[in-house]
């Protein structure tokens, strides 16, 4: 290895990307056909925002070298960004299938099982990780997620202080904690944890939405709600198309249902209206969520509208 990359590698670790960057293009100028600076520059750009040049460089990194594991899985990881999981998930079971030993590669391939919604894959990967390196920070938060997720907080919440411990300014331990606190009830506890996570990470969707359910659930009529709504959402995918097929099936049971969901539908667009009010709440609302929320508000005002036009006329009537 030349001097850049090994600079550019403690750069990388430190995540100090842009001084990375530098020395891995010296390295790239100095040796254009070393695929792993390649790939730990297609890094670089994916952490800085850059995916398509991230996809480029680590497409050419693959290229040079097909049998480099890390290429694999530096491509899983851009392709992850990029919301495509089928290619994200090929190319991490490549880098496994290189090299079985690296519980990086592990780590990863539990985190797309978790967005594939195929928990118990995601949690087999992630103890995977953990077998491979019990210290390692990354596998300890894709467990705890997908614990989460199937409702075993108090589970997740053990290895999750203790990986708080070893790294504080971890955003993602922070957030996982901060879903845990939330199903425990302890919102206090929980919005410190996700505005400390989206502080370390501003642009974590995945804090900001924590921050989001956090505000919300300080309202006693919102927290009965999202208790539904997370036990739904830890439901494996096939197991709520079931769920759905009730309605067709088992019209006994289609009322029941609907009373049930209809509030967990309809919860986003109005506790997010009344968020508004909150100076905080505002600011972590996305554009999306205030669009969706000015159009719940025009229907209630319209059907509002709709239903004193009526008492007007129905008064006109009898008098």
């Amino acid at each position: 290895m030349t001097r850049h990359l090994d600079k550019g590698i403690i750069l990388y670790q430190q995540k100090n990307y842009p001084g990375a960057e530098r020395e891995l293009k010296l390295c790239v100028a100095e040796e254009p056909e070393n695929p792993y600076a390649r790939a730990l520059l297609a890094g670089c750009y994916l952490l800085t925002a850059r995916a398509e040049e991230a996809l480029d460089e680590v497409e050419l990194a693959i290229g040079m070298d097909p049998s480099q594991p890390f290429a694999h899985y530096m491509r899983s990881m851009i392709e992850l960004h990029r919301g495509n999981l089928v290619e994200a998930m090929a190319s991490s079971q490549e880098a496994i299938r290189q090299d079985p030993d690296d519980a990086d590669f592990h780590a990863l391939l539990s985190e797309i099982y978790f967005y594939k919604e195929r928990f118990a894959e995601a949690l087999e990967a992630a103890e995977n990780a953990l077998r491979l390196d019990p210290e390692l920070v990354e596998a300890v938060n894709a467990r705890a997620q997908v614990l989460v997720r199937l409702g075993r907080a108090e589970e997740a919440e053990q290895s999750l202080a203790s990986a708080l411990e070893r790294e504080p300014a971890n955003f993602l331990t922070h957030v996982n904690l901060g879903w845990v606190k939330l199903r425990q009830g302890s919102i206090k506890e929980a919005f410190e944890h996700f505005k400390e996570g989206l502080r370390l990470e501003p642009n974590s969707e995945w804090a900001r939405e924590g921050v989001v359910e956090a505000l919300k659930s300080r309202n006693p009529l919102y927290f009965p709600v999202l208790k539904v709504s997370l036990w739904l959402s830890g439901l494996d995918a096939r197991l709520r198309f079931l769920v759905i097929l009730l309605f067709f099936f088992f019209p006994d049971y289609s009322a029941p249902l609907v009373l049930l969901f209809l509030p967990v539908m309809f919860s986003d667009q109005l506790f997010n209206s009344m968020l508004r009010l909150d100076s905080y709440g505002r600011i972590v609302l996305t554009d999306e969520q205030i669009r969706s929320s000015n159009v719940f508000l025009g229907v209630i005002a319209g059907l509002l509208a709709l239903a004193i036009f009526a008492c007007y006329k129905t008064f006109v009537l009898h008098s």
